[in-house]
């Protein structure tokens, strides 16, 4: 019962905060939440309860762009033009990867390549992790599952 007569006031509270954070943005791409759909803040709430919508962008007219706060963790969130959900990724900090992430490099086609960047994807599909490998000058990106198996 006490969590029904939360969320109208997490509503009210997210949306205030959402209206501010993107008045105060600025970018002539950002778009105010009279424009942003019913579904894709349902979406957000939804899928990341109590996260905090910074900015909407509309990039490179193709997708619409939300860069939340879940939890203490920054998340872009992607959608179609018509609200449907793509994709989210986030950082991830290379001592957090797992283990199964760490050695699939090892021994493989990847060998001697060291992870210069870590990213979280998460879409309807599948979850992995991205990262960018560089050897020298050569760089790479590669799709790791989170059980070790490379997926491109």
């Amino acid at each position: 019962m006490r969590d029904m007569k939360q969320r109208p006031f997490n509503f009210v509270v997210l949306s205030a905060l959402t209206v501010i954070a993107l008045l105060l943005s600025g970018c002539d791409d950002d778009y105010l939440p009279a424009a942003l759909t019913t579904e894709v803040s349902t979406f957000v709430m939804k899928k990341y309860p109590g996260a905090l919508i910074l900015e909407v962008e509309r990039e490179e007219g193709r997708r619409i762009e939300v860069s939340i706060i879940h939890g203490n963790t920054d998340k872009e969130v992607l959608f179609d033009l018509k609200g449907r959900w793509l994709q989210t990724s986030w950082d991830v900090s290379i001592s957090d990867l797992p283990q199964a992430v760490r050695e699939a490099l090892t021994g493989s086609a990847f060998a001697g390549y060291r992870i210069d960047d870590a990213d979280f994807v998460e879409t309807a599909y599948d979850s992995y992790y991205l990262l960018e490998l560089e050897r020298g000058r050569h760089e790479m990106w590669v799709r790791i599952d989170g059980d070790g198996r490379v997926l491109n």
